[in-house]
Parts: C-alpha cells; structure tokens; sequence
C-alpha cells in the first residue's frame, strides 16, 4: 500500500475513533471539549491564524530536499502547539486548561499519523534544529 494510502487509512479511522468516543452519551471528552468552546469560539481568528501559517510553510516544503520533506513536515506540525498556546493566552475564556483540552484533541487524532511518519523527529528531539526548525 502506498503511502498516502496509508495516510488517509489511518486519518480516517482517528477521526472515526476520535468521534465515536465523542459521541457517547455522557462522554466526559465530549463535555471536555464543549466547555472548550468559549476559548476557541473567542480566540478564532488568532487559531486560524496558526493553521494558516502551518498550511502556508506545509505548502512550501515541496521545494524542500525530497529526503527531507517529511522530516521538515513533522517539524512544523510541532510548531502548531506553541503558536496556539501563545495567541491564545490573552484571551480570558482561553485558560491553559482549555487549551490543553483543545491541543489533545487535534494531537488525539494526528498522533498515529506523526509516529508512523516521524519516527526521530519529535518535539523532544534535536534533529528538527539540524534541518533549522525551531520547535
């Protein structure tokens, strides 16, 4: 199977799964998340603004070494969280808590995705500031 294949495959069975605990009645992810709401609801345009920008850079990385395009796509992904984190601090509806609870949704469901692609680089790991990420 092709990787993109694979991609999609995997994509599509966590966001199933994401949505499947969500949709369980009394689901305490799903009351987790709604009471995150508010944050995302008020710090909109700033979120939006670090998809843009993560989608922006994602869209030049095929002018990137071909051997180093998923390793340079790894990394960005990383940047995303900080960038939420720190648009979203000013907000008053936008408590760590809830950022937390709006993080751990989008990594819920790429997690698979980034492991299999990945393997080394990770935000703990070194290697993304050898290709001049700065995770």
């Amino acid at each position: 199977m092709k990787l993109s294949k694979q991609v999609a495959s995997i994509l599509t069975f966590a966001l199933k799964n994401a949505f499947k605990h969500l949709c369980k009645k009394g689901s305490k992810r799903a009351f987790e998340l709604i009471s995150a709401t508010p944050c995302v609801n008020q710090a909109n345009a700033e979120i939006t603004k670090c998809y843009t920008s993560l989608v922006d850079i994602i869209q030049g990385i095929k002018y990137a070494e071909e051997n180093k395009r998923i390793p340079h796509l790894c990394c960005e992904y990383y940047t995303l969280f900080p960038c939420l984190y720190e648009r979203t601090k000013r907000f008053t509806k936008c408590t760590t808590k809830k950022m937390d609870i709006a993080s751990d949704f989008v990594r819920n469901i790429f997690e698979n995705i980034i492991s299999l692609l990945c393997g080394d680089y990770t935000d703990q790991s070194d290697k993304c500031q050898t290709l001049g990420i700065n995770v």
